[in-house]
């Protein structure tokens, strides 16, 4: 499954017909070419955290997700106006300001 999402078997292509598509399953795995020194990196690390190498792939793929959506936020902020700081500064100091009531 890719999202949520499995892919279609085959699918109908204009001007191309009947066209295979992808055959993936979640247990699936691959081969990626690396260098030996990058893979004996990549395998210390992992075995360093008690992970699998494919679990310590996913940490790293989600750290650099986690990096650029960061990167864009910093961007977004340093593209807006004063004025647009000082709004947003007034309406967090008031929901900061405000008396919730606690859960129950």
């Amino acid at each position: 499954m890719l999202g949520g999402v499995s892919p279609p078997a085959s699918e109908v292509v204009p001007g191309r017909g009947i066209v295979e598509g992808p055959r993936y399953t979640s247990s699936m795995t691959t081969t990626i070419k690396v260098s030996d020194d990058l893979r004996d990196r990549l395998k210390d690390q992992a075995a360093r955290d008690g992970l699998t190498l494919g679990a310590h792939l996913e940490r790293l793929a989600d750290a650099e997700d986690r990096r650029r959506r960061l990167e864009s936020v910093k961007e977004a902020i340093a593209r807006t106006s004063a004025s647009g700081l000082e709004e947003y500064a007034a309406e967090v100091a008031e929901w900061e300001s405000t008396d919730l009531p606690a859960a129950s």
